[in-house]
């Protein structure tokens, strides 16, 4: 059986994507199937390393050639480079993505899809903080200093992308929450947060520890660099992760979070930083949001503006029994192939 992890722009998504594979081809192998577990290899050496770093059961092949056809149609640069990126690549990139993997792969039989622009379009389950069309819709009349007409014309790519998905995993606490008259779509399911709980931590470090976030994308990395030298100076020891630029700070894994010495998490406002949070109970300190940058992050600071990190947290332990979402949507996926 073959699994096709399909992510977005940043680390969160391939990291979600190979949780929920490996967990899925766990009880796939209960049944006395093996899976074939690929994705693209959008971002080389450093994709390779965090995936390795997850400790995954089963294998997962990182496909170059597929990550190379599908980069164009991944978020680089501003976020209006991305919409005109997609306006001019979409259509062409994805039947050549799809034409490749049916001669390399044959028909993928499950297809998990974090966020990515295009689909090969057979058994697709969408698992993200919000459904593409949504955040489209959402950005028109804000001034994102974006024409309109291109929010307009991508929505039509989301629309088609999203005929196709059979059900769309949203966690109940998500990039809308905001909004509390928002009507989920007829095919979503709620989740807990998109991460497992992890394991705390017990390397030694000083108990002042602020770990501060770097993007997968890139994005905010110079204002966050800047928040950890006001905090250096305040008197805490700062940590980043091992692809933050420079050597100013110490460098440690996102595993570090879970120890009980690091006192809070700085970032940009993305989900993976935010859901470990959640799953550690650390505060979160959010960077505000930059002009240029996804609009997802705008929503993301309304919401948390709204509704806190800890309250989010506190109403989907009332609402889910298991928080570990990984789990969860790997369980909802068997019940639905």
């Amino acid at each position: 059986m073959i699994i096709l992890v399909n992510p977005g722009h940043g680390n969160e998504p391939y990291i979600l994507g190979a949780r929920i594979a490996d967990k899925l081809a766990s009880y796939i192998g209960m049944w006395g199937s093996d899976c074939r577990i690929i994705m693209p290899d959008l971002y080389g050496d450093r994709q390779a390393q965090i995936i390795q770093s997850l400790d995954l059961d089963h294998e997962l092949f990182m496909d170059d050639t597929l990550g190379k056809l599908a980069k164009p149609l991944v978020m680089q640069g501003s976020y209006e480079d991305h919409l005109d990126a997609l306006f001019f690549n979409s259509a062409g990139l994805e039947g050549d993505i799809n034409n490749y993997l049916i001669q390399e792969y044959g028909l993928a039989d499950i297809e998990i899809n974090v966020g990515a622009r295009w689909s090969a379009g057979f058994n697709l389950f969408w698992v993200f903080p919000y459904i593409f069309s949504e955040l489209v819709d959402r950005s028109i009349p804000v001034d994102f200093g974006i024409a309109p007409r291109k929010f307009e014309y991508i929505k039509h790519i989301a629309e088609k992308l999203e005929k196709d998905v059979d059900t769309f995993f949203v966690p109940s606490y998500n990039t809308f929450s905001f909004d509390t008259q928002r009507q989920p779509n007829p095919d979503e399911i709620s989740t807990p947060p998109l991460k497992p709980v992890p394991p705390s931590d017990t390397r030694t470090i000083p108990q002042n520890s602020v770990y501060c976030m770097m993007s997968g994308t890139g994005s905010e990395v110079v204002t966050v660099i800047a928040r950890g030298r006001e905090l250096k100076l305040a008197g805490y020891h700062v940590i980043v992760p091992p692809w933050a630029p420079g050597d100013e700070f110490t460098k440690m894994d996102p595993g570090v979070i879970t120890n009980p010495n690091v006192t809070k998490v700085v970032g940009r406002a993305g989900w993976g930083t935010m859901w470990l949070c959640q799953q550690t109970r650390k505060e979160f300190e959010p960077i505000l949001y930059t002009p240029g940058d996804d609009p997802e992050i705008y929503f993301n600071i309304k919401t948390l503006e709204e509704i806190s990190l800890q309250d989010g947290t506190a109403l989907q332990k009332k609402q889910f029994v298991n928080m570990d979402g990984v789990d969860y949507v790997a369980n909802q996926i068997m019940g639905k192939i």
